[in-house]
């Protein structure tokens, strides 16, 4: 687990809504494995134009996510960070960003998943 391998992967869909840009990332460089909640892996939606949930499946392990949205030209950008104590049994661990745009009679739902390999003991 000593080499660093850093996967980010880019959705483009077009929803009733226009075209939404999903990008799904580990979090950037090192996440060493410790006691504290660390952010280990990024979630991020742009052109989003009714607002649209973002949320998490870990595989049933516990989680945190903090969510952070802007807006500019009439169009969302939502940021969720996937928080978890890191330690040797995530590695690996496939995460999935599970996103939910409300068109008010209709859902849409995309999924994007990454396998977290970004984990490193001291």
């Amino acid at each position: 687990m000593s080499a660093l391998l850093r996967v980010s992967l880019l959705l483009q869909v077009v929803s009733c809504q226009g075209l939404l840009h999903i990008h799904v990332a580990p979090a950037p460089g090192q996440v060493i494995a410790g006691c504290l909640e660390e952010t280990v892996a990024t979630c991020v939606v742009r052109g989003a134009g009714p607002p649209v949930e973002i949320s998490w499946r870990t595989g049933g392990l516990p989680y945190t996510a903090e969510l952070q949205t802007t807006q500019e030209n009439g169009t969302m950008t939502i940021r969720s960070e996937l928080k978890m104590i890191p330690n040797n049994g995530i590695y690996g661990l496939r995460v999935t960003c599970v996103i939910v745009q409300n068109l008010g009679v209709n859902e849409e739902q995309f999924e994007k998943t990454i396998a977290l390999q970004n984990i490193h003991c001291k």
